[in-house]
């Protein structure tokens, strides 16, 4: 029976994921059209991270292996599916590559065998918007990639929206990624892993953040060895950096409203200008956390910040068992800090050995503590990152005698 064209676009509308997508393909083949370009819109070669050899025969592109379209099958390797989605791309005059507008994938694909396969399928896609590379357990080697080699020194048609590299056992040559993101101007987000790049014997200038007139979201621990800074206009406004001395990077934080800051002291915030700064997340970096509340006057140039995150890193932690830099604080000490900042609406507080993803004591000023919980999918602790910090979370139980952040309310 063939299904109307309009009915059957109603029908995929409603349509939420790709599992169902897969069964209206199987249920109405004469939609085939009409269902592929939803289908292929997101592709993932990864189901679980990490990943291990086992969880591949997990991986799911497709719906049946007795289906007659190789790329919709389960494959049991990265091996298997890259050359099925490959063999998918080239058939029919390469109409489902023109689908794919995001791309996840493991970091074992750029190794070994299969590495082939995949340089063969990135250049394929011209609508590419969105890659993002995940660590594999399958990786047990750190690797170094070119992406100037992988792509055989042709720059690829697909104009990128947003590339992020979270592994650390595939590094990508600092030389190489420049070659890549020069021609990305629609560029607007970019997200490293600390040790995802690696510099080459020769010097690099740094990419002129000029180049890419649209990017505003850079999670780049090695920002000041990445950027350089040529011009006032277009800087970002969302920045996370393990900049320990943030005076260096002082030109690329005059529009920020997000910044995530990983080594530097609150105190040395004084020294930096950031107008606009809404959103400021600082870990405790060997200090208490009662140190850094009591830092908030420090930040009185900030006028505009609203909220206030504290990560308790695990050296902190570490220090704390061992009885170092464990002062306990509370509600007065949360009071202070509110009192020393009038703009100030929250503070966050992460609370230690949680499972993924985070939690925190969330402190709103005129209100009782509550305790949220990250509404985002995460990997690992150091990929948090979030895009609206007062909506994508969750208000979790609220233990008041839970002290594993040295929290002891009204009561010292």
């Amino acid at each position: 029976m063939r299904i109307p064209v309009e009915i059957a676009q109603m029908i995929i509308g409603h349509v939420d994921g790709q599992s169902s997508l897969r069964n209206l393909l199987l249920v109405s083949q004469s939609s085939r059209s009409l269902i592929e370009p939803h289908l292929y819109a997101d592709v993932s070669f990864l189901r679980h991270l990490p990943l291990r050899d086992d969880e591949w025969d997990r991986l799911d592109l497709g719906h049946s292996a007795q289906d007659e379209d190789p790329s919709l099958q389960c494959p049991k390797s990265v091996l298997s599916v890259g050359k099925s989605f490959l063999l998918s791309l080239t058939t029919d005059g390469g109409r489902r590559a023109r689908y794919v507008k995001r791309i996840s994938l493991p970091s074992n694909v750029f190794q070994g065998e299969q590495y082939s396969i995949f340089q063969a399928i990135l250049p394929s896609l011209p609508s590419l918007q969105d890659i993002v590379v995940h660590t594999s357990w399958t990786s047990n080697w750190i690797n170094y990639l070119d992406l100037r080699h992988f792509f055989d020194g042709s720059r690829p048609s697909f104009s990128l929206r947003s590339f992020a590299w979270l592994t650390g056992n595939v590094q990508l040559y600092v030389d190489g990624l420049g070659w890549l993101l020069s021609g990305q101007t629609s560029l607007e987000y970019l997200s490293l892993y600390p040790s995802s790049t690696r510099s080459t014997s020769s010097p690099v200038a740094g990419l002129d953040l000029a180049s890419f007139p649209r990017l505003r979201v850079i999670r780049a621990p090695s920002f000041p060895r990445l950027f350089k800074i040529t011009t006032k206009q277009d800087l970002p406004t969302h920045l996370h950096t393990n900049c320990e001395h943030l005076q260096y990077i002082s030109d690329a934080l005059r529009n920020v409203i997000v910044l995530v800051t990983r080594k530097s002291l609150v105190f040395r915030m004084a020294e930096v200008a950031a107008p606009d700064l809404e959103y400021l997340e600082v870990d405790t970096f060997c200090s208490s956390l009662y140190g850094v509340l009591h830092e908030v006057p420090e930040l009185q140039r900030y006028s505009k910040l609203r909220l206030l995150r504290i990560f308790l890193d695990f050296s902190t932690e570490y220090w704390r068992r061992v009885g170092l830099g464990a002062e306990t604080w509370g509600d007065d000490d949360v009071a202070f800090a509110f009192n020393s900042l009038p703009s100030l609406e929250y503070i966050d507080i992460r609370i230690p050995s949680t499972p993924m993803p985070s939690e925190y004591y969330r402190f709103k000023r005129g209100a009782a503590p509550v305790k949220i919980r990250s509404a985002l999918p995460v990997a690992r602790y150091h990929d948090e990152w979030w895009h609206d910090w007062e909506k994508d979370c969750s208000i979790v139980s609220f233990d008041p005698t839970d002290h594993r952040a040295g929290y002891r309310g009204d009561s010292f």
